[in-house]
């Protein structure tokens, strides 16, 4: 199996919400673990390889394959240009899906701060346009802590100003509408309102 003493820095780790949502804990610790030790698994024949990865490497790939047989998990390390790394894991079928999420494993695991809502209002247009199950939807997903399609950066920010009594805001798309919700810094309320009304 793999050698111990090939250890890649990691930093922050985030995960797609398919990932959350197809892949248990177990599994997602373990090809963590496998991607931090240097290891690869030839994809057709299930053989390991050990490859430990060059300490000064920018970016750093692994793809390992789900226990369904079908799917192809792929971890990507990088460093950024103020020398931070950080850890993406998605299915490779949605590397490049700006919606996929970016949740931080670190609070996926530990006990989430309580996100208080305030007074939910929805403008007309959203209203007219969303519905209700949507609307309810959405609420859920701000709860949970997905913040939809934003950048990473924005997905971090709004991470910290759950803890730090921020301004909160998310962004989703909705059969090809922009929708915003807006949670208040002093958690007063929450707006949903659609794109072109932000």
């Amino acid at each position: 199996m793999c050698k111990e003493n090939r250890i890649l820095e990691l930093g922050k780790i985030f995960v797609s919400r398919r990932i959350l949502a197809e892949l248990t804990t177990e599994k997602i610790n373990e090809v963590i673990s496998w991607h931090k030790n240097g290891c690869i698994i030839m994809l057709g024949n299930k053989d390991w390889i050990e490859k430990p990865p060059h300490p000064l490497a920018e970016i750093v790939m692994n793809f390992y394959q789900a226990d369904n047989g079908k799917d192809t998990i792929q971890l990507s390390t990088s460093v950024d240009d103020d020398g931070n790394r950080t850890t993406k894991i998605s299915f490779s079928d949605e590397s490049e899906d700006e919606q996929r999420g970016h949740f931080d494993w670190d609070i996926c695991q530990s006990k989430r701060t309580p996100l208080k809502l305030g007074n939910v209002l929805c403008t007309i247009c959203a209203k007219q346009l969303l519905g209700m199950p949507t609307i309810h939807r959405l609420i859920e997903k701000q709860l949970g802590y997905d913040w939809g399609a934003t950048s990473v950066e924005d997905w971090i920010e709004n991470d910290h100003a759950v803890e730090k009594d921020k301004r909160i805001v998310s962004q989703h798309f909705i059969d090809g509408e922009s929708v915003f919700i807006i949670t208040e810094a002093d958690r007063s309320s929450t707006t949903i309102m659609l794109g072109y009304e932000y």
